[in-house]
């Protein structure tokens, strides 16, 4: 699966290892971290308000340093829709 994101855009994690087909990287640009994940039930994307199917595969987003509240409580994005949630915060 070839990768959604530029190169020079984002910061991909080299060396990520995951049990999602395709081997979706784990991202970090301006402060946030994009963790893909494999949805176990079904969740809501916080960009688009769709749904997140279980089976999907999406990102977890936290704030690096944003403390125990993002990481109980992460938002959840599809894959494609990185950008629009770097563009809601100002990136």
């Amino acid at each position: 699966m070839e990768s959604i994101l530029p190169t020079n855009d984002v910061v991909p994690v080299v060396g990520f290892t995951g049990s999602y087909p395709g081997k979706v990287e784990e991202v970090r640009k301006g402060g946030y971290i994009f963790t893909p994940r494999l949805a176990k039930k079904p969740f809501i994307s916080c960009v688009s308000q769709s749904p997140i199917n279980t089976g999907e595969t999406y990102y977890s987003v936290v704030k690096g340093g944003g403390g125990l509240g993002w990481f109980k409580h992460p938002d959840r994005i599809h894959l494609t829709e990185i950008y629009e949630y770097l563009a809601k915060w100002g990136f």
